[in-house]
């Protein structure tokens, strides 16, 4: 039986479950903590955590672990969370920024003291300061805000939004809202949040400003710390940043799409074709062309449904294919879309594309060489100390993996199966059956980016991409 427990969480309330050890793939479990209460914090349970992605943000140093030392160091700066892991590590922090599925272990005593429990590996043992919110990732893209709407996600190599918000806003509180809210109090009409705690804004005047150029979403997808639910910007070492404008920008991106930034697409050099070739199934007149109508064409077109693609304001392409399609367009892409002016739909020659990278993992399966997807596989060795599904490390180097390079390096070694982790790792082996029903993870749980073509899952955390050679 679920028994839940309600959270305020800033202006809105969530409801999650409280769950027994048995089922504790959910977000918390009900594990005993050998110290339910200390002062004003009181155990709420056990989370999984990752060293991909901490569920706290801040590591607090302690000389001599124990519950009570850990908490009193989190109270000093007023935190609503505080959890403690592996036995000695402390952490504090306003927000669970990742909700983990994998099932959290808190079995381990204390260094300072064995008579309590402080987590596990990767795993917390959690406190609440009294009844002070908090927030719950996994975090998404808040797509519109009042005046305010997404415009994309931008990569830097300067500062391109120069100024802050009118009144500075504590890192631990950062939020989309928080910062539009700062930045047209001080009268400007862009707000860029980066590292998920930092705040910028600045005036434009065109749809897609020059120097600005547009990147993958993904890289964008650091949760803020005062609302583990939004998306605030990209790596933890700057460089890219969630733009809001009050001007026509790239508009939302329904679930499972990313976009994936303006190309050249022009049709004379193309043969007489648009970068996507296939028009969707369903009709869309042109006075009423949007993003959403776009991608819900092309997501129900049979074969076409990995990319789509808009053009010069009212035209809507779909594709076949998830690779990088040609020639980033700096330039141009600024057309709004006829059925929202909020929107840009492409520009002239320049086709805005979105792509579905689940999607685009199963199609891989069907045309690249021999090579079959079996699914998306538990592979958590690491922890477990047990073996891998698949023993050897490829050479391929992180940053440049995607899963047909992975699969050549594995066949040029000559293994018949290859594997994609996390985004970054090629691992290789010869599995004859197919891994038992235990292992076997939703899809969905292959989640990680390919670091050299984001338009394409590669594994996540834990989670093996499995080819087998047929």
């Amino acid at each position: 039986m679920l028994f839940y427990r309600t959270v305020t969480v800033l202006a809105m309330t969530t409801v999650f479950p409280l769950l027994t050890a048995a089922a504790g793939t959910e977000f918390l479990s009900t594990l005993a903590s050998t110290l339910p209460t200390y002062k004003t914090w009181s155990s709420i349970g056990c989370q999984r955590d990752s060293i991909h992605g901490r569920v706290l943000k801040h590591l607090i140093t302690l000389s001599n672990t124990t519950v009570g030392a850990c908490l009193d160091a989190c109270l000093v700066d007023d935190y609503a969370l505080a959890g403690l892991e592996d036995g000695h590590e402390c952490y504090c922090g306003n927000a669970i920024l990742y909700d983990y599925p994998q099932p959290p272990t808190c079995t381990f005593p204390c260094a300072g003291n064995s008579s309590e429990l402080c987590g596990g590996p990767e795993s917390l043992t959690l406190y609440q300061n009294a009844d002070m919110p908090f927030t719950v990732g996994n975090a998404s893209l808040l797509s519109t805000y009042g005046l305010w709407g997404f415009w994309g996600c931008v990569e830097e190599s300067g500062r391109l939004l120069a100024n802050g918000p009118k009144v500075p806003i504590p890192t631990e509180e950062m939020s989309v809202e928080r910062c539009t809210d700062g930045c047209a109090a001080a009268s400007f009409n862009t707000a860029g949040l980066e590292r998920g705690q930092e705040c910028y804004c600045g005036n434009t005047t065109t749809a897609w400003p020059s120097g600005w150029e547009s990147t993958n979403l993904v890289e964008c997808s650091l949760p803020c710390l005062g609302n583990a639910t939004e998306f605030c910007g990209g790596t933890l070492d700057g460089g890219r940043f969630v733009a809001y404008s009050m001007l026509p920008g790239f508009g939302p991106t329904p679930p499972d799409w990313l976009q994936q930034s303006c190309w050249i697409d022009n049709v004379t050099s193309n043969g007489g074709t648009h970068l996507l070739s296939r028009a969707p199934n369903v009709t869309i007149p042109g006075a009423e062309m949007t993003i959403e109508k776009c991608i819900s064409a092309c997501d129900t077109a049979p074969g076409y449904n990995v990319s789509a693609g808009l053009v010069s304001g009212d035209e809507c392409w779909c594709g076949d294919y998830s690779v990088t399609p040609g020639v980033l367009a700096y330039t141009g892409c600024d057309t709004r879309c006829t059925g929202n002016g909020r929107e840009i739909c492409g520009g002239e020659e320049v086709m805005l594309i979105y792509s579905n990278p689940i999607t685009a993992l199963q199609s891989y399966s069907t045309f690249f060489r021999n090579w079959s997807l079996q699914g998306c596989f538990i592979d958590e060795a690491w922890l477990t100390g047990g073996p891998r599904l698949l023993p050897t490390l490829s050479p391929v180097l992180p940053d440049d993996l995607h899963s047909r390079r992975c699969m050549d390096s594995c066949a040029g070694m000559s293994f018949t199966s290859a594997g994609v982790e996390l985004g970054n790792e090629c691992w290789c082996g010869n599995i004859s059956y197919t891994p038992a029903p235990g292992v076997i993870a939703p899809i969905s749980d292959c989640n990680s980016r390919c670091t050299d073509d984001p338009f394409e899952t590669c594994g996540g955390v834990n989670r093996l991409q499995l080819y087998h050679f047929v």
